[in-house]
């Protein structure tokens, strides 16, 4: 008897792919507004970017700093996220955990009836470290990253893999960066073991004023290729007055046009960003946010 998982709205994350590959787009999704908003794996200075590439984790100033985030994603999707990051063994460590879930799932059958055989939820979740140091003008880490999917009552557990390199020219007006992100693998969902979207990314900011000045401008652009998604492309910029920060961008696909933007404010050790999607497919718009805290 042929069964079917049924939502309105909840295609776009996990209904859209075959049932042993469900929940495994999570790993793109985003869990910092800047990540969003740019999405540029040579962003160099913002350890909470290490999910796009781990050489990004290294601290341009070391302290100990905590990232919290939450996400409300497509399809009624909601996201949740905690980074700690530490300077440690010779370079800078960041361990996080994710997770990505959308509830109400209904389990039907062939046979239209009025209630489902079931309501479920179905879930991601990642638990990462990332380690990267600096050596000169170049930049490079890795990160390791177990993986669980649960979805009615299948679930499965893997291991994937980031490796990146970014460096700083121009006396740290111009980065480039490149990340080979998720390679791994799973164990069986059901009947095949899930794919995991690994990624090629290569990106390139640029940033006309010097970091130190109180007024700041940088533009980014990026390039993702994957066999799940081809090839997306990002472009984006950020422009800063003091402590505020406003950014935006835009990334194109085969079949989908986005557009992103967002701000931040930073009160001594506090920095809280907000940002937003607005998607040509029509499924709603995501809202990300994020808490940083600094301590010395």
């Amino acid at each position: 008897m042929n069964k079917l998982f049924s939502r309105c709205g909840a295609a776009v994350l996990f209904i859209t792919v075959p049932l042993f590959g469900i929940g495994t787009t999570f790993l793109n999704v985003p869990f910092t507004p800047r990540q969003l908003a740019l999405g540029s794996a040579a962003l160099m200075g913002d350890p909470s970017l290490f999910r796009l590439n781990p050489a990004l984790v290294v601290q341009e100033r070391t302290a100990t700093q905590v990232y919290f985030g939450y996400n409300g994603w497509f399809g009624d999707a909601a996201g949740h996220s905690v980074v700690v990051v530490e300077p440690m063994f010779g370079g800078t460590v960041a361990v996080g955990l994710r997770s990505l879930s959308i509830s109400g799932l209904e389990l039907r059958t062939g046979r239209p009836t009025d209630e489902p055989v079931a309501n479920f939820i179905s879930s991601g979740t990642a638990a990462e470290v990332s380690w990267g140091r600096r050596n000169g003008t170049i930049q490079w880490g890795g990160t390791a990253r177990w993986l669980r999917m649960e979805s009615y009552v299948y679930a499965s557990s893997g291991i994937a893999f980031d490796v990146g390199a970014a460096a700083s020219l121009m006396e740290g007006r111009f980065s480039v960066g490149t990340a080979l992100r998720n390679a791994g693998s799973m164990n069986s969902f059901k009947e095949a073991s899930p794919a995991l979207p690994t990624t090629l990314s290569v990106s390139a900011v640029f940033r006309p004023f010097r970091a130190d000045n109180s007024v700041g401008f940088l533009t980014s652009a990026s390039a993702d290729f994957s066999k799940r998604n081809g090839t997306v492309v990002r472009l984006g910029g950020e422009a800063s007055v003091g402590d505020f920060v406003v950014y935006a961008g835009m990334s194109g696909a085969k079949e989908v046009t986005s557009f992103s933007g967002g701000a931040a404010f930073r009160a001594r050790i506090l920095t809280i960003s907000y940002a937003f999607q607005l998607a040509s497919h029509n499924l709603g718009m995501p809202h990300l946010m994020q808490i940083q805290i600094t301590l010395p």
